[in-house]
Order: structure tokens, then C-alpha cells, then sequence
């Protein structure tokens, strides 16, 4: 250890002697092992870390599923789930549903998100209150369940930590409530129904079998349970699958034929598809490092190339092969520790960064960080990085040819062999950057093709507004139609403002409401029935869209209770269910089949919209006039086509709305093309770190390409001169330096284009309108490749050019 150490001492002392070449190989393992760490500390936080949750290993996620309409079904009736709760396989199972109440604030009010949750639902995951308590049995009953659990941060932010909270009333929305716990700062309320936004406040959900929307065709709650002791996922899916078809047999008009249930991990439930995400991240990053290696080991073999000489008169001398190698090794040790240091800093503000801006959909984002095991992480990739491109130009240095190395004592000469494998470590990296290239321009040309989507409607100019209209003025329907009608009315008045209408799912809002779908004149079993989106809208929201009106007519001022109900649907879903004859007159209801309920007559086709996601392709939607609904939603979105600033618009908004109910709060302005953007989120995230990572791996292949041409013209040298002395013009050195890079580039590409189509092939899934095999995309990495290659030779051929002839003979 102690020869180790001295020799280490005289490594750094050797290397404070050529700070450009440490610069260069420190600033290049920092670049590759701070990324890396940082991704993996995205990794660990999100897939490997154990949910903040006592035992998340029994922890899973059950849904329904009917057919295979759904690929990703995540809800469950209310009595479906009341069945499952007999089945021995589960310890306790519980359900959820959003909850949106207002809490009259000093400020204004503020809508809170919240849940409704049966008496089970904590106990799942194992928390304890901070103080108070949780829910009863009697609690979670109906018109019983008039109290509260609030999070911790609610409780600080409103009620300022008040110690005495606990049976104190709150009024929210048109109910008071008294509070009977808090939770713990420390709980993370990790299920796929709270991705973004975790809730602020609990209720008992207060369902029993008596209510209408406790059927077993209410798909709308969201189940989540713990096996029992010494149960496993195998063993409780076969309970599943046993009960299923005794519910198909007993209730053959609550469910298809073909419905099953399904549970998963919960983690699996959380994660999605943003772990195929996270692992093409983690595999891009690591294609990095690998150039980065190969670019560090190249010119670690320069580098031994260089000391040749010294290394043959210490051989000369009496050192043994063993020592040769440890003194060069220990350099490489001695820069991969200084490299490692450095990237880990670089870690850190690489995660701060990732964390802050990376998309919400992403679960745990914020709370990624470098703890002690991603420093581990560091530690040992640079260990094994150091080792790795330390090794074989330490073997290859420790085995000089004694008398050539001592004859060639004042030239520059590396043989044969060691030009092949600097040839070789050229050709890798340029290999990987082509793979990493072409990801990046596939990303980078889905993305583009996603920007050129038409949604189905406008997003220049389009400000939109959330509100919620709920509390006791507002228990009767007339009320709710009423004050919107008055707060479109005063907006439409401001000065900047053309058109505002309001609807309750806004396209790329995130909401979705499905319903069944019946014609008056086919007779089809509810469970049969198709499912589609169902909105509704003011008679406005369609010109302030401006989404095209395909045959008929939008719906007008006119359509209120009381008059024809009336309809309007999506092109797509005027073909599906009518192909070849016309729509309009047709009688649909949505929801489940009452033939002593309203019929509501198409007056409208419209154009398709993209409602979830512009990645999705629009799904058939049908449109309802919220002004005739004996139940309107109370929670809307006004869109406004306004030349405003949204700030502006929003504080004009507020103000109206105050004048009319200062209950009511308007929040979450947005305009269309950041609702557009935002469905993105996730795709733009992949495309700015996949291009992160291409941009690094050509730089690198470029410094690569520059150290080994650089080389190979400076032991030239003299030959240029020769040949220059002899008449040699420019362009025969021209062509030689070129030759050699266009050998470097041919041959990268040979291999790389193959390893490029099977990365490509890998990437797939997050691809948009692009195949893996995409022509432009392979021109457009060929001709980024040959910009590289040029660029990293110009140098050297500079060099070449300005050879010395007289100097070249003189040192002959």
C-alpha cells in the first residue's frame, strides 16, 4: 500500500505537468459519472425505493376490467367491491374517489383536493394520525360521514398548527365538517388517482347499497388492498378469477361476458410506463459513460504512447513488468478519484435540476436526491471506470520493446499494434454516438410530428379558466346553469374578449368522464353497451374552440330545460355507430338504458377532438347542453378566445365572479398551447435528456477522433516534411489526413448503423408517426457524423499543412 501511495504521489506530480491532458480526462469522467448518478437517483427513488408504506410488498392494485377495450383498467364498482372484501386473500381493501370541496379562506376561497375514502382505506397503507384519529364504521355511512382527516401541510398552511384543531367545525362547500385527525408530515399519499398533486383532506366515502351510484356498473372508485399473512399475488388472483365468473352468472346485466378483475403491485400501478421510460433513460446514460470510457482510454494509451521512453529506461533499469504496471495504473486511479468527486457534484445539481423541472407524471420526482446509496453508486462506477480504462493501457505500457524505445528515444512512434487500437477505440465511440444520435433524432422528429397534430381545435388565443360552483346556493340545478350563464355573460363584456363558453372535460385537461351509449331504436344490454366520452358544454364553448361544425347545428341559447333535449356528437362517433347515413335526428342516452327517461335528439356533428393527450388519437365523444341537464357539473372550465394575457384575464375573471358569488373560486389559468405542451410533458422530457446525451457523445467522439488524428499527424511529421521538400502540394496532405479520418468514419459507421437500428427498435414505444427505420433520420445522422469528423480534423490538418520542410530535413 505504501508503494502504492508514493506511487500515486508521483502521478499527480506527473500529471500537474500536463494539466491539459488531466483537465481533459477529469472533466470527461465527471461529465459521465455525474450523469449517470443522477439518473440512477432518479431510478433508485422512483422504481427501486420501497413505497413509504409499513410492509409495500403485500400492498396491490385491483380494477375490473371489461374486454379488452381498456388496456389499463384501474376502477371498480362500489357492490363489486364489497364482494371482494369477503375474499380471505386480502387483509383489508380499500376504495377512493376525488373530492374537490372549497374551504372559505382569508384570502378568497380555495378549492382543495381531496378524497373519499371507506374506513379501510388508511389502514391499507398502514398510517397512523399525528393527532386525533381516523374513521369509523359508523363514520363511513350514508349522511353520517361528516368528518374530516387533514394532511399535514392543510393543517399547517390554514390553521397555522393549531393543537386544538381536532373537533373543531370547517365548512366546505355546503357541508360542515369536524375534524377528527391529522396525518403525519412524513405521509406520501403515493396512488395513481393522486399522480401531480397530493390531496389535502380525507372523508369517509359514505356509501351503502341504497345509493344509485353504488352499482356494480359505477365504475368510478379506485381499489386498493394488502394481502393477507402468507398470501402471494398468485394465490389472490386465483380467488379473483374463481369469483368473477359467479358475478357474470348472477348479475348477467351488470357485467360482459368477458369481464374479469386484475390486481398488480401497487408500485406497478403507480409507476406505469414511465419505468420503460426511466430505463431508456438509465441504458442512454450509460451509453455515455461507454464513449466516455473508450474517449478516456484512448487517450490514456496516448498517454503511455508518450512515456514510451521513460518507461523503457525504468525497464532498463531493473523494474519489473508488476511495478510498470501499478506506476501507470495508479495515475489512472489518481484521475478517476478526482473525476469521481467532481462528478458526484455534478450529480447533485444534475438531480436538483431533474427533480424540479422533469414532468409531474412522474411519481416521486421531488422527492429524488443523492443519498448514501447513490453515493455508493459513485463510488463504485468509479472504481470500476478507472479500472476499466486504466487496465489495458497500463498492460500495454508495461511491456516496451527495449530497443526500439530507447533507439527511438527523440521520436514520436506508437508501432503498429497500438495504432490499431487507437483505430479501434475511434471506431467504438463513433458506433455508440451513432446509436445515440439517431434516438435523439427520432425523439426529436416524433416530437415534431406531436407539435403538428391537429388537436380538433384552437389553441392560439385561447385562455382557460377552472371553477367550481358548489355549496348551498347552488343545490338546485337552475342555480348552477344560472351563474354561469351570468359569468360568461360579464367575461364576454371585457374588452379583448371575442367568445367564452364552458365545458366540464376539457380537452388535455386530464379528466375523463365515459358513459354508456344507447339508440333509442337498438336494444342493447347495459353491459354491452359501448362506452364513450361524454361532455358537457354552454352553448358557447364550441366557437370559442372553434371546433368545425360537420353537419347540423352547435348548440343555442335556446336548448334549456323544458325544450327538446338535444345532443351533439363527434364525427368519429357519427361514422362508428351510423356508417353511411346521417346522424342527426337520431335519439342516444348516455348512461345506463331508461326508456322512461329523456331521449336526447343529434342536432350537431362536430369535428374529433384529441381530448386526453395529443400522442392519443381523438376517441368518439358525445356532447350534452349543460344548460338542460337536471344535474349539471359543477366543476367547469371556461374557455375564453381573448387577446388578454392570462394574468390580465384571470384578474378580470376573479372579479366578475366575486361580484356575482365571492364563494366561488376561479383558479388554475392556462392557456391552450401550455395545456398542449403539458400533455407533452413527458416526451419533451426524453427529448431534452436524449439530446443532452447525443450532443455529449459526439462531443466526445469528436475529441476522440481529434486525439487519434492529431496523433497520427504529428508522427508524420517529418514524412510531411519529406514530402513537402520533394514537391508534394496541399492537396496530397490534404488527402492523406482525410483518408485517415474517412477510414475512422466508414468504419464507425459499419458498426454503429446495425447498434444505432437496434437502440432505435428499443426506443419504439416513446416513438410518435416514426418508424425505427426512418430515412431521414439515418441522413440526417450520416451528415451529422461527417460534420463531426470534419470538424475534429481541421485542426490536425492545419497542423500538417504548416509543416517546415528545412525542419523536417534538418532533423534528419
Amino acid at each position: 500500500m505504501h508503494a502504492f501511495l508514493k506511487d500515486c504521489r508521483y502521478s499527480v506530480r506527473s500529471l500537474l505537468a500536463r494539466p491539459a491532458f488531466a483537465l481533459t480526462i477529469v472533466l470527461t469522467l465527471a461529465l459521465g459519472i455525474g450523469a449517470n448518478t443522477a439518473i440512477f437517483s432518479v431510478l433508485k427513488t422512483v422504481l427501486l425505493d420501497a413505497l413509504p408504506f409499513a410492509q409495500p410488498g403485500q400492498l396491490v392494485a385491483l380494477a375490473q376490467r371489461n374486454g379488452d377495450a381498456d388496456p389499463s383498467p384501474t376502477t371498480v364498482g362500489y357492490a363489486t367491491f364489497l364482494d371482494w372484501q369477503k375474499l380471505p386473500a386480502f387483509s383489508a381493501i380499500g376504495v377512493s374517489s376525488s373530492w374537490q370541496p372549497n374551504l372559505a379562506a382569508d384570502n378568497g376561497a380555495e378549492l382543495l383536493k381531496g378524497q373519499s375514502v371507506t374506513r379501510d382505506f388508511f389502514n391499507v397503507l398502514g398510517v397512523a394520525p399525528q393527532l386525533g384519529r381516523l374513521f369509523s364504521a359508523e363514520e363511513d355511512q350514508p349522511d353520517r360521514n361528516d368528518v374530516v382527516v387533514l394532511s399535514a401541510g392543510l393543517w399547517q398552511r390554514q390553521f397555522n398548527g393549531d393543537p386544538n384543531i381536532l373537533g373543531k367545525r370547517i365548512a366546505l362547500g355546503s357541508r360542515s365538517y369536524s375534524v377528527i385527525g391529522v396525518l403525519p408530515a412524513t405521509f406520501e399519499p403515493l396512488l395513481p388517482a393522486t399522480a401531480g398533486r397530493p390531496p389535502d383532506i380525507w372523508r369517509p366515502l359514505g356509501y351503502d347499497l341504497s345509493l344509485p351510484y353504488s352499482c356494480r356498473d359505477c365504475m368510478h372508485l379506485q381499489a386498493i388492498g394488502r394481502l393477507a399473512p402468507g398470501v402471494d399475488m398468485k394465490s389472490a388472483q386465483v380467488q379473483l378469477d374463481v369469483l368473477s365468473p359467479a358475478l357474470i352468472k348472477e348479475y348477467a346485466d351488470k357485467y360482459p361476458a368477458d369481464m374479469r378483475f386484475e390486481l398488480h403491485p401497487l408500485r406497478d400501478a403507480l409507476v406505469g410506463d414511465v419505468s420503460h421510460s426511466l430505463w431508456l433513460l438509465f441504458a442512454g446514460v450509460g451509453l455515455v459513460l461507454l464513449i466516455a470510457c473508450v474517449d478516456i482510454a484512448s487517450l490514456m494509451l496516448l498517454r503511455a504512447i508518450s512515456r514510451r521512453h521513460e518507461l523503457s529506461v525504468r525497464a532498463a533499469l531493473g523494474a519489473e513488468r508488476a511495478r510498470l504496471t501499478r506506476l501507470m495504473l495508479s495515475e489512472s486511479m489518481v484521475l478517476g478519484c478526482v473525476g469521481g468527486v467532481v462528478g458526484t457534484v455534478f450529480a447533485l445539481a444534475i438531480t436538483h435540476v431533474v427533480a424540479q423541472t422533469g414532468p409531474a407524471s412522474i411519481p416521486r420526482l421531488r422527492d429524488v436526491h443523492v443519498d448514501l446509496l447513490v453515493l455508493v453508486f459513485a463510488l463504485s462506477l468509479t472504481l470500476v471506470v478507472a479500472l476499466a480504462t486504466g487496465l489495458w493501457p497500463a498492460f500495454r505500457a508495461s511491456r516496451p520493446q527495449l530497443s526500439d524505445a530507447l533507439k527511438d528515444a527523440g521520436r514520436i512512434s506508437s508501432g503498429p499494434t497500438a495504432g490499431r487500437a487507437q483505430t479501434t477505440l475511434v471506431v467504438v465511440q463513433i458506433a455508440i454516438a451513432c446509436a445515440l444520435t439517431l434516438g435523439a433524432l427520432l425523439m426529436a422528429r416524433s416530437f415534431a410530428r406531436l407539435l403538428d397534430v391537429d388537436p380538433g381545435f384552437a389553441t392560439k388565443d385561447i385562455v382557460t379558466l377552472d371553477l367550481a360552483i358548489v355549496g348551498v346556493p347552488y343545490k338546485e340545478p337552475a342555480k348552477v346553469t344560472a351563474f354561469l350563464d351570468l359569468l360568461e355573460a360579464r367575461i364576454r363584456e371585457l374588452s379583448g374578449v371575442a367568445r367564452v363558453g364552458a365545458v366540464s372535460q376539457l380537452p388535455l385537461g386530464g379528466g375523463m368522464d365515459r358513459a354508456g351509449f344507447h339508440i333509442k331504436d337498438r336494444l342493447i344490454a347495459d353491459p354491452e353497451a359501448p362506452s364513450f366520452d361524454r361532455t358537457f358544454v354552454t352553448a358557447g364553448y364550441f366557437p370559442a374552440l372553434q371546433i368545425p361544425l360537420i353537419s347540423g347545428r352547435y348548440f343555442s341559447e335556446s336548448d334549456r330545460l323544458g325544450q327538446l333535449p338535444v345532443a351533439v356528437v363527434s364525427e368519429s362517433l357519427a361514422r362508428l355507430e351510423w356508417p353511411g347515413e346521417s346522424a342527426l335526428g337520431k335519439q342516444i342516452q348516455l348512461g345506463g338504458r331508461d326508456d322512461n327517461a329523456p331521449w336526447f335528439t343529434i342536432v350537431g356533428v362536430v369535428g374529433d377532438v384529441r381530448l386526453r393527450s395529443l400522442d392519443i388519437e381523438a376517441s368518439p365523444q358525445a356532447y350534452l347542453a349543460d344548460a338542460q341537464s337536471d344535474d349539471p357539473p359543477s366543476y367547469m372550465t371556461l374557455a375564453v378566445h381573448t387577446a388578454l394575457p392570462a394574468a390580465t384575464l384571470l384578474q378580470e375573471a376573479r372579479a366578475a365572479a366575486r361580484s356575482i358569488d365571492p364563494g366561488v373560486p376561479i383558479y388554475a389559468v392556462k392557456s391552450m398551447q401550455e395545456r398542449a405542451t403539458d400533455s407533452l410533458a413527458r416526451r419533451q422530457f426524453l427529448l431534452r435528456l436524449f439530446g443532452l446525451f447525443a450532443a455529449t457523445g459526439l462531443l466526445l467522439s469528436a475529441i476522440g477522433i481529434y486525439g487519434v488524428v492529431a496523433h497520427a499527424v504529428e508522427r508524420e511529421m517529418r514524412v510531411f516534411g519529406l514530402r513537402r521538400a520533394l514537391g508534394a502540394s496541399d492537396g496530397a496532405l490534404i488527402a492523406w489526413v482525410s483518408s485517415r479520418s474517412a477510414r475512422y468514419l466508414f468504419a464507425g459507421l459499419a458498426l454503429g448503423l446495425p447498434l444505432a437500428f437496434a437502440w432505435a427498435s428499443f426506443l419504439s414505444r416513446e416513438l410518435y408517426g416514426v418508424s425505427a427505420a426512418d430515412p431521414l433520420s439515418y441522413a440526417l445522422l450520416v451528415a451529422a457524423l461527417i460534420a463531426v469528423v470534419a470538424i475534429a480534423t481541421l485542426a490536425p490538418l492545419r497542423r500538417a499543412l504548416r509543416v517546415d520542410p528545412m525542419v523536417a530535413l534538418r532533423h534528419e
